[in-house]
């Protein structure tokens, strides 16, 4: 844990910011992806949909792991314990979520089947859950800035910061 430790405060000070931000993005859209492909296939019939989701929920779950990697560490930067104990919480029940629907998807793939109201509906679930996850994770992120974190300047060009907060 030590080694991953020091990986990510070398991240952290090239950045001027922990990576959590980008490691999230990967997992997050990947899932997105997944719910909207479900949306077509439903709405359109076509199995091309049903494959994309498929494919989407597994790169997210694969992804997810470097995600919560840097949570490890970021849970350490000023923000409630609580707090993130809670978003660690709700991060794995995003993960199982997801890997439910995949096994689900994967048993009717094999079977020639289509997936099941089950699979898509958990899939669904994930991803409110992981909506939620993320306004959690911005307000933790808003109480490590009010314990000197550095943080983004919106307004600046390329993402330059103004400092300490």
């Amino acid at each position: 844990m030590d080694r991953i430790q020091e990986a990510g405060g070398a991240v952290e000070g090239l950045l001027g910011h922990g990576d959590a931000p980008a490691r999230v993005t990967v997992p997050m859209t990947a899932w997105a992806v997944a719910v909207v492909g479900d949306a077509l296939a439903v709405t359109t019939g076509q199995t091309a949909f049903d494959a994309a989701s498929r494919f989407a929920i597994g790169a997210g779950l694969l992804s997810s792991v470097g995600a919560a990697v840097t949570g490890l560490r970021a849970g350490k930067g000023g923000a409630s314990a609580a707090g993130v104990a809670g978003h660690a919480a709700g991060a794995l029940a995003v993960g199982g979520l997801f890997a439910a629907s995949l096994v689900l998807r994967k048993g009717a793939y094999v079977r020639g089947e289509r997936p099941s109201a089950l699979a898509r509906g958990l899939a669904l679930a994930g991803g409110g859950l992981a909506l939620a996850e993320a306004i959690l994770a911005r307000r933790l992120a808003g109480e490590g800035h009010a314990h000197g974190r550095v943080r983004l300047d919106p307004d600046a060009p390329l993402g330059l910061h103004r400092g300490r907060a």
